[in-house]
């Protein structure tokens, strides 16, 4: 199953559907590729999903599964992950700059390093 890490989430108002909107951004953690997901209060699976409660919470940063990839791209050429699975945290970071340090490490495995990653 593929693994994605939390990295940012934005909010801001959808006036199309007068609500909140989310931005959710994703590093896949193999590949390195960056995703995003939007969702809305207005969204069918809002609270089926467990968006509200993800939305409404303080963000926990760190590696999540259940989320699935979609063929569609974002204006600048990202992925696209659906919002209709549920996205179930895997392990847990401190705080954002601890998720980005993470990332790097994952990267600097990526290229070669013989290192072990420790969260």
């Amino acid at each position: 199953m593929r693994q994605y890490m939390l990295v940012a989430k934005e909010r801001s108002w959808s006036s199309r559907n007068d609500c909140d909107l989310y931005r959710y951004t994703w590093i896949d953690v193999e590949t390195g590729s960056i995703w995003e997901t939007l969702v809305d209060a207005s969204y069918a699976n809002w609270s089926e999903k467990g968006w509200d409660r993800l939305s409404r919470e303080e963000t926990v940063y760190g590696i999540y599964t259940g989320l699935t990839q979609t063929r569609r791209k974002t204006r600048v050429g990202y992925g696209v992950l659906t919002a209709d699975t549920q996205a179930q945290l895997v392990e847990a970071c401190h705080n954002q700059v601890q998720a980005m340090e993470v990332i790097m490490e994952l990267a600097r495995l990526r290229k070669g390093s013989q290192t072990t990653l420790a969260l």
